[in-house]
């Protein structure tokens, strides 16, 4: 008879999302994130933890304002970088597949 699998209980990643400069752009993020084949839910993680060191760097370098739409940087949600310039990610126009991607991680992260 075969042996009943039990349902494996979720560990949820852990909740540290202190703001981190590791990665220098949100393209050698994903690199990295390829080559070590990480989770959508820790991509989504790390991402945060980039967008946070952004919005730090923002609030710094550029006042707090977007560099496009000079409206204020407050969410690590909607920050990203644009020419060495800390931006909205609303603001920056990003491929298609790169968008799916960092809504795809957001979300695993969130789940």
């Amino acid at each position: 008879m075969a042996k009943r699998v039990e349902k494996q209980i979720r560990i949820p990643a852990v909740a540290d999302i202190e703001p981190s400069g590791e990665y220098v752009t949100l393209q050698h993020l994903i690199a990295e994130a390829r080559v070590r084949s990480w989770s959508d839910a820790k991509i989504g993680r790390m991402m945060l933890k980039h967008f946070g060191y952004l919005l730090q760097r923002g609030k710094k370098d550029q006042h707090g304002e977007c560099d496009i739409c000079d409206e204020p940087l407050v969410d690590a949600y909607n920050v990203a970088q644009h020419q060495n310039h800390i931006v909205h990610r609303s603001c920056r126009s990003w491929s298609g597949d790169l968008q799916k991607s960092i809504n795809k991680a957001l979300k695993a992260y969130q789940a």
